[in-house]
């Protein structure tokens, strides 16, 4: 009779705790890598949350660009033909008068991005303001 492998134990759902391997990293690269046009959307989108909060700090989490300031603020990631812009805050969804924003998680919403043309600076720049003052309380 043969001797069965001892299967490894697995850890219980919602306990991994290690860190992706680009945790941390420099947007940069991330950004380098994108084709077009999410590369062009991206940069935008990286410019405007710049300019909005120059304070914010910006790293690779979750494998996407997240950018904190005062608290979890905004991020972007690519998708196959988009760029997704969300905020962790759901109350900025009161200064969408247009209801661009979509999401049915508790906190998250987000935009999609398909091509520059879907980039609107002066509202993005409103948006990550107000996460911003959210987050300053």
């Amino acid at each position: 009779m043969a001797k069965r492998a001892e299967k490894k134990a697995k850890p219980p759902a919602g306990t991994w705790n290690g860190k992706r391997a680009d945790y941390g990293a420099a947007v940069d690269g991330y950004v380098a890598k994108l084709p077009s046009p999410q590369k062009e959307i991206a940069q935008a989108v990286r410019r405007i949350i710049r300019e909005a909060a120059p304070q914010a700090s910006e790293a690779i989490k979750w494998g996407q660009p997240t950018y904190e300031l005062a608290g979890m603020l905004c991020y972007f990631v690519a998708t196959k033909d988009r760029v997704r812009f969300g905020f962790f805050a759901k109350v900025i969804q009161r200064d969408d008068a247009e209801s661009l924003l979509q999401g049915v998680d508790e906190g998250l919403r987000h935009i999609k991005l398909r091509s520059l043309a879907d980039v609107k600076p002066g509202l993005f720049r409103k948006w990550v303001k107000r996460a911003v003052d959210l987050n300053r309380g």
